[in-house]
Formats: C-alpha cells, structure tokens, sequence
C-alpha cells in the first residue's frame, strides 16, 4: 500500500469509528472512580489561572526548558494559555505555532495580536498532504498502527514544526478544555434531548453517507434513552457489560456527568491521545479530573451553556482587546 492508499484508507476507517467493547470494558474502572471522587465536597478551584499555572509549572520542573511554543488555531483556549504564560514566564521564550486552515485564518488575526502585544513569536504553518502523509507512516512505524484519531496527523505536523531543532521546548496545547469545561456540542445536545427517553438506539458507526443521513441519525437520537445517547455521543460499541454499567451509574449520578466522565476517561483516551504518541515534550494543562468536576459544580444549569468559557473568554477579553475583537463568539462551543 503507498502513502496515498493509505492516507485515503486512514480517512475511511477513522470516520465515524467507534471504540471496540474491549477497551471500554477495560476503562471502566476509571470512569467508576471519577464519578465517586464527585461525592466529595471539595471540588472547588478558588483560582482557574494559578491551577492551570500550577501544572505548568510541574512541567517545568521536570526539565530545564528554555523555550514554550503555544500550538495555537486562533480559538479561546490556545489564546487564554498564550496570554497567561506571556504574563507569567517572562524568563522563558514564550512563542505561538499556528496551523493555518481555510476556516481558522480570521481567528489567528487575534493569536497575532496578542504575539503582537507580548513581544511574542508567531510562527504560521500551511500543512500539506505530503506532510500529513508522511505523519501517518511516522506514526505507523512508531506504534505499529494508524491513529484512532482523524487529527491526529495535522496536530503531530505542528508538534514537529514546533520542536524544531530545539529538545529543549516545552509545548503547550489547548485540547481536553470543551471536554473538561463541559463546553462540547455533546453536551448541548444532550442537555436540551435529556427528558426524551422514547426508543433504544443501538449503532455501530457514525458515518453518513450525506445530510439526509446524518438528520435522520440525529432525529432518532434524540428520541432515545439516555444510555443510547451516551453510549452514541461517546462512539461506544455495546456489550452487556457496559449497558449494565451505564444503567446502574444512571441511577447513581447525575446523567451528564455520567457522560462526561465516560467521554474523558474512554473516548479521550482512545482517541485525543493519539495527538502525543510521537513525542514526549507535548501536554495539556487542561487535562484534569480536578477540573472537570469543578466545571460540574459551578455550572450546571441548562440555560448557562454560554458560560462555559466565560472565564478563559473574559481573561483574554481584560488582557488582550487587540485580540478578543477577532474571536468568534459561539453560544454553543465545539473544538
């Protein structure tokens, strides 16, 4: 198979997948015992910006690391993170890598303000299909499979790009903040469908053929249960092991965070993972169980899924209007 077939085979299989039963069995110990650290009462952060400092700087403290690059699309929570490390490692070289698409090219007109601003770098980055190509075989040679991921080549471009020559740098990205801050379109979805509770939906893929397709999908989705609609939101093959699961943590906990706790501990894993398999310097503050709970608890109300950022929105708002004026502002978020 050449480089191509394999691209184009990778694209295929990757859409729509989901995750074997085997794997979810396997996790749900994990997902068991996030749900039980949400009885506890102290779930709060007092201060989102030191917490997330406060992971950085863990990670500085394993290397000596010169240099941090940002790996930046324009979007509130890569910008959040460049502010907040521009404002508070003023000894270490802060810079931003951005992947240049046809729907991002307004949104990092507000990375290149605040670069602007900070004194940072900027660096811009057209992808090619040779180079995602290439990625693909990297990737393969490495792990012995394709990434489970369809970004996965893109995010890995960037990453080499943003290494460069320099081991010694540290790169910081924004993935995991929809998830943990309960900003995904899943959890729109889910919030305004909940009470629905008409059909049982078992499916094994979520490809659609066209728009007529994925309408009808949806339709049905949103009339089923909520263990369908958690397992489909969170692309779950089924087994009598994980349908017993769901129900009796249905019965325990509150139904989003049941979902939630799924998609961060399974869905995540098997998948948004597959974007560092191929180097060690790369991390996400935002990859949190600490977080994510504290997001359940302070926001739960259906009419408040604007206020999901609102916090990482206002941050960059107070400290970079230069930047803020050129982000899109969505009343529902989606990575």
């Amino acid at each position: 198979m050449n480089r191509k077939e394999m691209f184009n085979n990778f694209l295929k299989d990757t859409e729509g997948k989901f995750i074997p039963a085997e794997f979810t069995e396997s996790r749900l110990d994990s997902v068991n015992k996030l749900l039980n650290m949400s009885k506890s009462k102290v779930n709060s952060i007092a201060d989102i910006d030191q917490f997330i400092l406060s992971k950085i700087q863990r990670q500085l403290d394993k290397k000596k690391y010169t240099k941090i690059n940002v790996l930046c699309g324009g979007g509130v929570d890569s910008n959040y993170l460049l502010i907040l490390l521009a404002k508070n490692y003023q000894s270490i070289e802060v810079g931003a890598v951005c992947g240049l698409t046809k729907s991002n090219s307004t949104d990092l007109k507000s990375t290149r303000a605040i670069c602007d601003k900070y004194n940072l770098n900027y660096k811009e980055h057209s992808i090619s299909k040779f180079e995602l190509e290439q990625s693909l075989i990297d990737f393969y040679e490495v792990n012995k499979r394709l990434p489970n991921d369809v970004a996965a080549p893109i995010i890995n471009v960037l990453i080499k790009k943003a290494k460069s020559v320099d081991e010694d740098v540290l790169i910081v990205d924004g993935q995991y903040a929809d998830t943990v801050l309960f900003a995904n379109p899943q959890n729109t979805f889910f919030r305004l469908t909940e009470k629905i509770s008409l059909i049982e939906l078992n499916t094994q893929s979520n490809y659609f053929k066209n728009k007529f397709h994925k309408l009808k999908f949806y339709l049905k989705l949103m009339l089923s249960n909520k263990e369908s609609k958690i397992r489909s939101l969170c692309r779950l093959n089924n087994s009598p092991e994980i349908n017993e699961y769901l129900l009796k943590s249905l019965s325990q906990f509150n139904a989003e965070l049941v979902l939630q706790a799924v998609f961060f501990k399974i869905l995540i894993e098997y998948r948004e993972k597959d974007k560092y398999l191929l180097s060690d310097n790369v991390f996400s503050p935002f990859y949190s169980d600490e977080l994510l709970l504290h997001s359940y608890k302070v926001n739960t109300s259906l009419f408040s899924l604007y206020n999901k950022k609102k916090h990482l929105r206002e941050f960059v708002k107070t400290n970079c209007p230069e930047a803020y004026k050129y982000m899109k502002s969505r009343t529902f978020e989606s990575e």
